[in-house]
């Protein structure tokens, strides 16, 4: 594991989005939330799918998984 934030969710939090490395070292974490914003409430899996085609044209070496839990 490289990287472990302990946070507490409140309701103020939409979603929570866990991703491979590749995803972070293409995408800030305010832009992977910008794209999240923008797809959410239309599609959970085209947001998704938009967060890692955007990290992969950012970042095509390392692995890029994304999980976006909708709270």
């Amino acid at each position: 594991i490289q990287d472990v934030d302990l946070t507490t969710l409140t309701h103020s939090q939409d979603f929570m989005i866990i991703g491979f490395s590749g995803v972070w070292k293409g995408l800030s974490p305010q832009e992977a939330v910008e794209i999240v914003k923008q797809k959410i409430q239309t599609s959970l899996p085209e947001a998704a799918d938009q967060l890692k085609t955007t990290a992969k044209e950012k970042n095509n070496e390392d692995p890029i998984g994304v999980l976006i839990i909708q709270l």
